[in-house]
C-alpha cells in the first residue's frame, strides 16, 4: 500500500480458481520477531476473530470473470480516509479506476448494521400498526412520547396520524444531528405538533411534552450507545419507562409500542465460531496458556451476525424470559427446550422478539432482531454437549436467567445446564 499522502498500488496475481470476482478481502499480518507473525487471516492458525477482515465490495463494473491460469492486476489506492480497489485483467486496462474523491467532508457515520435495520421494513410495519391501534383508543391528539435514540417510534406515530410527539434524545450531537436530518426528510417541521427534546431522561418533565403526560409511547427500541447489544437496549427500555412512570411523565394507562420484550433462544452448534472464541494454547509459536487458564468466555455473551458464521440449529426456539413494559419483572426465569437434533451442543443463541398490538390482519404481532439486519448474542457453554442420535428428543437444555442488580455489576445472569 501507498504512504499515507495517498497514491496508488498495483499488484499482479495468479488466478487460482474460476468465478465471479465480486469483492477484494483484506486483512494484516505483523512480524513480532524474527521468522514469527501473527495474522488476522481467516485461515492463519490459532486465528481469534476478534481480529476480523476487512470485506471491500467492488462496483460492478469492476466485477470480473476469471478463470484458472489467468493473470489479473489489483490496483489499490487509498489516502487517511479511504480505500478503493479495482481489479483488470493483467496487462489491461481497468474498466475503472480506484478513484478517491479529492475531498472527504465531516458526514454521519452510520454502522453498516443500522443501515440495514434502517432499510427492513418489516419490522416498521408493525410499529406503524401499532401506533395506529393506539391512535384509535388514545385520540390523534393524545400526547405521545418517543424514549428511545434516533426518532424512529416518534417519526412512525406522526406518521400515523399522532398530533402531539415528543421524542427524547439522549444522543450527542452526531445523533441529534441524525435525527434532524431524519424529520426535514420526512416533512416533519411543525414545532406544534412534533418536538425533540435533548437531555437525559432524569431530567425530562411533564411541562416539556407535548399535551401533557403520555399516553402512548412508541419507540423502536433502539440506543446509540447500546447498539447493536439488543437485549440491554429491551432492558434500557423498561428501565427508562418505569422511572417515567413513577415519575407521572407516562400516565398510568399508558399504551406501550412495544408492549413487552421476549428474550429468545435457541441451542446450536457452530463449525467455526467456538473455535474462534475460545483461547488457544499457542499461537503463531507463542505461549497463550496463561491467557487460556483465565478465560471464561462462557461468563459473557459475544454479539455477532449468526447468519453469518456456519451452525445446525439442535433446539427450537423457546422464550427465555419475558419483560412486560411498564410492569414489575419477574426473576428469576426458568425455561427449558428438547434437543431436537443430534451434534455437539455449543452454545445459545439470544435475540429479542418485540410484542406489538395492533388489528392489521395482513402483518404479524411481533418484530424480531434475529434477522441479518441484527446482531445476536451468544453464550458459549463452559464445556460443550454431544448429543447422540439415542438422544435427541429426550435431552434437553435449560436456562435460568436472572435480571436487575447482580453481582460484579452485570445486568443479568444466564445458567445453562444440558
Amino acid at each position: 500500500m501507498p504512504g499515507s499522502q495517498g497514491g496508488s498500488n498495483q499488484s499482479r496475481m495468479a488466478v487460482v480458481s474460476a468465478g465471479v470476482a465480486h469483492a477484494v478481502l483484506i486483512w494484516w499480518e505483523l512480524e513480532v520477531g524474527e521468522d514469527v507473525w501473527y495474522s488476522s487471516a481467516a485461515t492463519a492458525d490459532g486465528w481469534q476473530d476478534h481480529w476480523q477482515q476487512a470485506l471491500c465490495v467492488l462496483p460492478p463494473e469492476s466485477q470480473i470473470e476469471l478463470s484458472p491460469g489467468n493473470e489479473i492486476d489489483l490496483v489499490a489506492s487509498h489516502n487517511d480516509e479511504q480505500v478503493q480497489f479495482c481489479l483488470a485483467k493483467a496487462n489491461k486496462k481497468p474498466r475503472r479506476e480506484a478513484a478517491l474523491a479529492p475531498e472527504s467532508k465531516p458526514g454521519l457515520m452510520v454502522p453498516a448494521t443500522r443501515i440495514r435495520q434502517l432499510h427492513d421494513p418489516s419490522y416498521l410495519s408493525v410499529l406503524r400498526a401499532g401506533c395506529e391501534h393506539a391512535l384509535a383508543t388514545k385520540g390523534v391528539g393524545a400526547s405521545c412520547l418517543d424514549i428511545s435514540d434516533g426518532a424512529i417510534g416518534a417519526l412512525v406515530a406522526r406518521a400515523a396520524g399522532a398530533k402531539s410527539v415528543s421524542t427524547l434524545e439522549t444522543g450527542d450531537a452526531q445523533m441529534l444531528q441524525f435525527v434532524g436530518d431524519l424529520c426535514s426528510a420526512n416533512s416533519v417541521t411543525d414545532a406544534s405538533e412534533f418536538r425533540v427534546l435533548n437531555l437525559p431522561a432524569n431530567e425530562l418533565t411533564v411541562n416539556l411534552l407535548l399535551n401533557g403526560p403520555a399516553q402512548i409511547v412508541a419507540s423502536e427500541p433502539f440506543w446509540d450507545r447500546l447498539s447493536p447489544w439488543h437485549i440491554h437496549e429491551a432492558l434500557n427500555f423498561q428501565y427508562t419507562a418505569m422511572q417515567l412512570l413513577k415519575r407521572g411523565i407516562i400516565a398510568e394507562n399508558a399504551i406501550m409500542v412495544p408492549s413487552s420484550a421476549r428474550i429468545m433462544a435457541r441451542a446450536v452448534q457452530f463449525r467455526d465460531c467456538s473455535r474462534a472464541y475460545t483461547p488457544p494454547a499457542t499461537v503463531c509459536g507463542l505461549d497463550h496458556s496463561m491467557f487460556r487458564n483465565v478465560a471464561s468466555v462462557h461468563l459473557h455473551d459475544l454479539n455477532l451476525p449468526v447468519w453469518q458464521y456456519s451452525h445446525l440449529p439442535l433446539s427450537d426456539d423457546f422464550e427465555i424470559c419475558k419483560l412486560e413494559f411498564g410492569k414489575d419483572m419477574v426473576a428469576p426465569a426458568e425455561s427449558s427446550a428438547l434437543l431436537v437434533k443430534p451434534g455437539r451442543c455449543d452454545a445459545l443463541v439470544l435475540w429479542v422478539d418485540y410484542d406489538v398490538c395492533h388489528s392489521n390482519t395482513d402483518l404479524p404481532q411481533s418484530f424480531s432482531t434475529d434477522t441479518p439486519s441484527h446482531h445476536q448474542y451468544v453464550r458459549l457453554l463452559e464445556k460443550p454437549r454431544e448429543v447422540s442420535c439415542e438422544q435427541a428428543g429426550k435431552a434437553a437444555i435449560r436456562c435460568t436467567m436472572r435480571l436487575g442488580t447482580q453481582p460484579d455489576l452485570e445486568d443479568y445472569t444466564l445458567e445453562i445446564i444440558v
